[in-house]
């Protein structure tokens, strides 16, 4: 994956989110952009240094964090340096293919992503070392699934945070909740597998509510990309109906009050690794 890749699109004068505020909303991701690139320049011996602590600390699971971790850093660099870009996937455009979308919030969020997951990388090998708690075989099972599905975790996050339109949307939601319940349920036991299950079926609702508005919208104006939609959408009862079932779907992903139930047994009884993920990363998607 090359984010140098992306070629480069007009300004957000008319994304569904911003409306108006373009203006200042651009403003202030070229400031959060200086901030990051002061901060990550004359990166050629740090690179070095990192990618090598990071295969030794955090093994298998390093050998892939440092190519992610590089590919966020390239593609915030060049967000700042050309601004908001958008990448056609396979060379077809909306409303017929799919369109990735970088801009500054997606490159900051990016870029968090993978500091919590260098660290949470760091952590788990000791976390799941024998010494820590786990008998050996127990050690060893547990990390076996852990870091693969915690590099699908992070692929669908990342997917995530560069989608552009409502249905892809819908497809990392979907990843990054089955690849979270899985990782719930690593602990083993009744707790866990009860609130693995638990999750499992929120996040099937909160899924079905959210599709429902998806195809509501689809219906109303045959396209789901969000800057076709911009241009299309009026305040109308298919909207309005639109709207409120993507919000509850998205409220019960994100464990807003009063649809936060199935978080606290999630969080009590998942791995350490895995609670730090689920309350940085996981929930915080659905508020994206």
């Amino acid at each position: 994956f090359d984010p140098l890749q992306f070629c480069d699109a007009a300004p957000l004068r008319d994304n569904l989110l911003f409306g108006a505020i373009v203006p200042e909303s651009v403003r202030a991701q070229q400031q959060i952009m200086a901030a990051i690139r002061e901060a990550l320049t004359d990166l050629g011996l740090v690179e070095q240094v990192f990618e090598l602590g990071l295969e030794h600390q955090a093994g298998y699971g390093g050998r892939f964090l440092f190519p992610g971790t590089r590919s966020a850093v390239a593609l915030a660099r060049h967000v700042h340096d050309a601004g908001p870009v958008r990448h056609l996937v396979g060379g077809w455009g909306a409303p017929l293919g799919i369109d990735l979308w970088a801009d500054g919030l997606s490159a900051w969020l990016l870029l968090v992503t993978t500091g919590v997951g260098v660290a949470v990388a760091l952590y788990a090998p000791h976390y799941f070392a024998p010494s820590a708690g786990h008998g050996r075989t127990e050690a060893t099972h547990q990390q076996q699934y852990f870091w693969p599905l915690f590099l699908f975790l992070w692929a669908g996050l990342n997917a995530l945070f560069l989608s552009a339109d409502l249905f892809n949307l819908y497809v990392t939601l979907e990843l990054l909740g089955f690849a979270a319940v899985v990782l719930v349920a690593l602990a083993g036991g009744r707790a866990a597998l009860n609130a693995a299950l638990r999750y499992l079926l929120v996040s099937l609702a909160g899924s079905l509510f959210y599709l429902m508005g998806v195809a509501l919208v689809y219906g109303a104006h045959s396209t789901v990309d969000l800057a076709l939609l911009a241009e299309a959408v009026r305040p109308e009862p298919a909207a309005w109906t639109a709207l409120a079932l993507m919000t509850v779907g998205l409220m019960m992903k994100a464990a807003v009050f009063p649809l936060h139930f199935w978080l606290p047994p999630a969080h009590a009884h998942a791995p350490a690794p895995v609670s730090a993920l689920l309350s940085a990363l996981v929930v915080k998607g659905a508020f994206y």
